[in-house]
């Protein structure tokens, strides 16, 4: 007997959604109803990890320290939801911010005013999405080429260490061998790689998808041997994939899947399950695809999956590595 495409598979199955954004900007706005909407729609969200967006900065501050202003407003966020729901959804409770990890001593100072303004602050993404084609967006970070390797890169990475904060890396998948260089470098460093690793289908990727993705996997491949990285399963449905272009209201889990299943199951094939979390990347990622379609695609990819192995891609493994288990 078929399944039919949009039936909630594993309602029970508890969810922490490690990967998305709160802000308020003014072609977009994703906040407490618009959170709350998704994260009943139908699954078991329990918890979050909230991720930088550059949202909520304090200008008033000095430039390096104005990110905590992010940090400071999504406390108090997490605290909102906490009362909304009589705390059976613990939104954001682990908070990934953005400090510059080349300012040297600067760095040391913001990670440490992060520290002061939340005990939910665990750790840092500092985007290096780079690619010399220009019809394809860099991070909003403005990084330059190659900005892992730097020295002054290395010595952000090491301040991160010595808090025991996390770092997780929004690159692009030409950028893989630069990353894993990176976490060979960091052998002590917990190291989260954002989306797959961005397989890119636009400006010059575009209509080369098998290519990228044979580059894609036998990169993956090669950085599943550092094994201080951890890969989240997610953000295949934003524009710059080339793969969901745009919302389709009737795009439904099977489909969604058979776009999808290929880039995951190679990761935790590679990686392991205890090594890979599933993310939403909302509200980005909703731009390709319904909240509750996303997590029953998941789900339908992972139906063969032990106990054991649902826990730790759905929640364990995320509130592990952002110290939100507790």
């Amino acid at each position: 007997m078929k399944m039919k495409p949009n039936k909630i598979l594993e309602k029970e199955l508890e969810i922490c959604d490690a990967h998305h954004h709160i802000w308020d900007f003014p072609t977009s706005k994703y906040l407490a109803d618009e959170l709350l909407e998704d994260f009943v729609s139908g699954h078991n969200v329990t918890s979050s990890v909230y991720m930088e967006c550059g949202h909520a900065y304090d200008t008033s501050l000095p430039k390096h320290l104005a990110s905590t202003g992010e940090t400071k407003f999504i406390e108090n966020f997490a605290e909102e939801i906490l009362k909304r729901t009589n705390g059976d959804v613990a939104a954001c409770k682990a908070i990934v911010s953005y400090t510059d990890l080349c300012l040297g001593s600067r760095t040391q100072e913001s990670l440490e005013a992060h520290l002061a303004a939340s005990n939910r602050f665990c750790g840092v993404r500092h985007a290096t999405g780079w690619d010399a084609d220009k019809n394809i967006r860099n991070a909003h970070t403005k990084p330059t080429e190659g900005l892992m390797l730097t020295k002054e890169f290395s010595n952000g990475i090491r301040a991160l260490t010595k808090l025991n904060l996390s770092f997780d890396a929004w690159l692009y998948h030409p950028q893989i061998l630069e990353f894993a260089t990176l976490a060979k470098n960091h052998p002590n460093q917990i190291m989260v790689l954002d989306h797959v690793g961005g397989p890119l289908g636009i400006g010059r990727y575009a209509g080369a998808r098998k290519l990228v993705y044979e580059q894609w996997k036998k990169n993956i491949s090669l950085l599943a041997t550092q094994e201080n990285v951890y890969v989240k399963l997610g953000g295949l449905a934003m524009s710059i994939t080339g793969m969901v272009n745009k919302r389709l209201p009737n795009i439904d889990t099977i489909q969604l899947a058979a776009l999808t299943a290929p880039y995951y199951l190679h990761v935790i094939d590679k990686f392991g399950a205890e090594r890979c979390i599933f993310e939403s990347n909302f509200p980005v990622d909703k731009v390709g695809v319904s909240y509750s379609t996303l997590w029953n695609s998941f789900k339908y990819i992972t139906q063969s999956f032990s106990p054991s192995e649902k826990l730790a891609l759905f929640k364990g493994t995320a509130e592990k590595i952002y110290h939100s288990g507790n």
